[in-house]
């Protein structure tokens, strides 16, 4: 058994990165990201001001909504079950 590699190669990167399959992974991992974090941090900023305002309608019932979905989460497999009902598993989004 030998540790030490004979020679250095790159041809394993260059397989992976110009083969087509990770790269093109990489490029829609990074899509998704780029379009999910500004709407994400908009979402949040614009329910984070509106629970600040204690005259809205539904200000406390959506407070302690949110709380109580922070403490105890629906869990991993129904949404599983739910991304397989709607015929979502394996798709782009």
């Amino acid at each position: 058994m030998i540790l030490l590699p004979k020679s250095f190669s790159l041809y394993n990167y260059d397989f992976l990165l110009y083969d087509g399959g990770v790269a093109l992974s990489l490029l829609q991992s990074i899509s998704i990201i780029a379009a999910g974090v500004p709407v994400g941090i908009i979402l949040t900023s614009m329910l984070g001001y509106a629970l600040t305002k204690e005259d809205m309608p539904g200000h406390k019932f959506l407070g302690a909504f949110l709380i109580f979905n922070m403490y105890f989460g629906g869990g991993l497999i129904p949404f599983l079950i739910l991304v397989k009902a709607i015929r979502m598993y394996d798709t782009f989004w």
